[in-house]
């Protein structure tokens, strides 16, 4: 991770939520929108990456109020690794993931994840003891573990620590020597 970072806004309420990834049908978030408006918490929802496609009621729900959803379009690395950084709580709520390298960046930071219950995370994360989690397209339970999270500043710096725990040993510098070691076996 770089030394500094730049600066990003400062928080204008008392809770900050951001997921990085792009803003289209599979990272849904839609429904992390809806999951805010419907949990009622006073909370910014940073959506961070370029905007492709968002639902209609999403993006009318983050129209009438752009001071709580924040829509950041495409910025380079280091500016959305300092949106995670400025985060209370790190998501991703997509439908499906590969690499989600966001989450790792987020729980080296330290920060409570919000994740869709999906394969690519078993053996990493546990609903409960380092993350929270929902099914896929469950914007009901997304906005329960938000209110839960909201209100519990020791669950936050639990499940963070806990987090950052989990992936102490995912390093950048881990994964290309496996991704490169990868592509040798297949050019061989």
């Amino acid at each position: 991770m770089p030394e500094s970072l730049p600066a990003v806004r400062p928080k204008a309420r008392p809770l900050r939520l951001v997921q990085v990834g792009s803003v289209e049908p599979r990272k849904r978030g839609g429904d992390l929108i809806r999951a805010v408006a419907a949990a009622g918490l006073d909370m910014e929802c940073v959506l961070c990456g370029r905007v492709y496609e968002l639902d209609e009621a999403a993006r009318r729900l983050a129209e009438a109020e752009p001071s709580r959803f924040i829509l950041t379009g495409e910025v380079p690395p280091e500016t959305a690794l300092a949106w995670i950084k400025s985060a209370d709580i790190s998501a991703l709520v997509s439908e499906s993931e590969s690499q989600p390298v966001s989450v790792m960046e987020a729980a080296r930071f330290g920060r409570p994840l919000l994740l869709s219950d999906l394969g690519i995370y078993r053996g990493i994360f546990t609903h409960g003891q380092s993350a929270l989690m929902a099914p896929v397209g469950h914007v009901a339970l997304l906005a329960a573990n938000l209110a839960l999270l909201a209100g519990n500043p020791g669950l936050r710096a639990q499940l963070g620590q806990a987090a950052a725990q989990a992936v102490r040993g995912f390093t950048a510098a881990r994964f290309f020597l496996q991704f490169e070691a990868v592509i040798a076996g297949l050019a061989a």
